[in-house]
């Protein structure tokens, strides 16, 4: 135990090797520029709305994205659980595997975020009245841009998480700050034109502007992903998400959820609509044999 112990704490006293320190010294800067463009995009919304509008419409504001940014924190583990694996798969030459994967999984996030951001989408309004009361909603207009940018940052993250995964985050470092420089100038002038859903449309049009093109082209340029298939990836699953969304939402109009319960109820209505769409017209048979087998592997040793 003695020997295990000076044995590591001698590893913590020796140096790292020139080719690894190199390789870090290389990333900080990007990074630090990457961190400080991402912070300045992320928490500047609220700012902007203070600033041009009212302080007391922050809350609101702040409230009504709520739901949808718990949801965004559940779509972005997705890149988190898998980006490891993506890059092993990368470095191990299978590049075709790769690829597939990562097709796969766009089209996974996209199709997770119909099921997850419907209800959000059109149940939103009833949940912050049953909460906080009607003073405290937003509006139509921030829980659909709110909804629309999720979904663009939960498939973004994914793709990022692969290209930083390779220690290329150098190559997507400028968008990032372009990405910020639009999101704030948008922000400013559509909060001061239109009102409070100002800021979310900044972040719209950044992602629109910016992200949708360019992180599809950080990927083909590094990983050799066509930028077509990465955009049939995540358009395919609206071929049934759009028409489930039509659906839930004729549903949802006869329903006027005005209490917990049936609050409660709709939104478990809308997501089991969801996931039944997702698994019987979403998937290929061949995919649901997949899901089957892993979900069996997974759950074989808890019993």
């Amino acid at each position: 135990m003695l020997a295990a112990r000076r044995e590591l704490v001698g590893s913590w006293n020796a140096a790292p090797e020139p080719a690894a320190a190199e390789a870090l010294t290389r990333l900080s800067r990007p990074t630090l520029v990457y961190e400080i463009s991402s912070r300045v995009g992320l928490f500047s919304d609220n700012i902007v709305v203070a600033m041009l509008l009212a302080p007391q419409l922050v809350a609101p504001f702040f409230l009504t994205q709520r739901v949808a940014m718990i949801a965004l924190g559940q779509l972005q583990e997705i890149g988190n659980a898998t980006w490891a694996a993506l890059i092993e798969l990368h470095a191990q030459g299978l590049t075709a595997v790769f690829r597939h994967r990562l097709l796969h999984l766009s089209s996974w996030v996209t199709s997770a975020s119909i099921i997850l951001l419907v209800p959000v989408l059109l149940l939103n309004r009833s949940f912050i009245v049953l909460w906080l009361g009607e003073r405290n909603y937003a509006g139509p207009m921030v829980t659909i841009l709110v909804c629309a940018n999720v979904w663009l940052w939960a498939v973004s993250s994914l793709w990022g998480w692969v290209v930083f995964g390779a220690g290329c985050i150098a190559a997507w470092t400028p968008y990032a700050v372009a990405f910020s420089a639009v999101n704030i100038t948008v922000s400013l002038a559509a909060t001061w034109w239109l009102g409070i859903y100002g800021p979310l449309l900044g972040t719209t049009a950044a992602f629109l502007f910016v992200t949708s093109w360019a992180m599809p082209g950080v990927l083909q340029r590094l990983f050799g992903v066509a930028r077509r298939d990465l955009y049939a990836a995540i358009a395919r699953p609206f071929a049934w998400g759009a028409p489930y969304a039509g659906a839930m939402a004729i549903a949802v109009s006869t329903i006027h959820p005005t209490t917990w319960i049936a609050l409660a109820a709709s939104a478990g209505l809308c997501v089991a609509a969801g996931g039944t769409c997702w698994w019987f017209v979403g998937l290929k048979d061949a995919d649901r044999q997949v899901w089957i087998a892993e979900t069996r592997s997974a759950i074989a040793p808890v019993f």
